[in-house]
């Protein structure tokens, strides 16, 4: 209906990564534009959770922020998934606003843009999962139950698209016992602690930030063993 009609939306190049590409679509024209292109177009979330921390400049802001979490699948017939207890918060450097094309920093997550904003350091910008529990449990959210469902969200993801992911990865009945798919599923929520899947990456970036004690490299390594 009128009342429920979408004013905004995403794209996504299908084929790039670290934010590259992405940019918001606010009218219809530029949406039936989207019929000549293989994009990804997806409705755009206007009512992110936020974090509430200091931003660059030192003064208190309002971040957007989305998860990085690694599933691994094993078997496709069975579907069988496993998801990783630890991951990565990914943080904007920008406070949140609702105007995205004169700032893109404050509505895009991914850290290869957000790091290379004069000032900002992994640390800032990335958060460990522990941290997140440790940021919402004064808030009185569980973060342990949001984690269930984020569990539940990427398990209904997964077998939303199992008829297509026989068909990519098991061509005319090739099947490999001991082969796995690493996925890098990110998952934003928002204001009513609902979560929800933006993006599934087969081959997710494990370079490490080479910065001795990080959480990013502990992540990422205790994650490949």
């Amino acid at each position: 209906s009128e009342q429920h009609r979408l004013e905004t939306w995403i794209a996504k190049p299908r084929a790039l990564g670290a934010g590259m590409g992405i940019y918001i679509i606010s009218d219809r024209d530029a949406l039936e534009h989207e019929h000549q292109t293989s994009n990804v177009v997806q409705a755009y979330l206007e009512n992110p959770h936020l974090i509430e921390k200091p931003g660059l400049d030192g003064n208190q802001g309002r971040f957007k922020w989305d998860m990085r979490t690694y599933v691994v699948v094993t078997s496709m017939t069975p579907l069988r998934a496993y998801l990783y207890w630890r991951g990565l918060v990914r943080i904007s450097t920008s406070p949140y606003t609702r105007d995205c094309k004169t700032n893109i920093t404050a509505c895009l997550t991914n850290t290869s843009l957000n790091k290379k904003v004069e000032g900002a350091q992994l640390k800032d910008i990335t958060w460990s999962f522990s941290k997140l529990r440790d940021y919402l449990r004064p808030r009185g959210v569980d973060f342990e139950q949001v984690f269930l469902r984020i569990q539940r969200t990427i398990g209904l993801a997964l077998l939303s698209a199992e008829s297509e992911m026989l068909r990519h990865f098991e061509p005319k009945g090739f099947k490999c016992e001991n082969c796995y798919q690493l996925l890098g599923v990110d998952v934003i929520v928002d204001d009513t602690l609902t979560p929800r899947v933006i993006e599934v990456n087969g081959e997710p970036s494990m370079q490490l930030s080479g910065e001795a004690g990080s959480h990013y490299d502990y992540t990422k390594k205790s994650m490949t063993r």
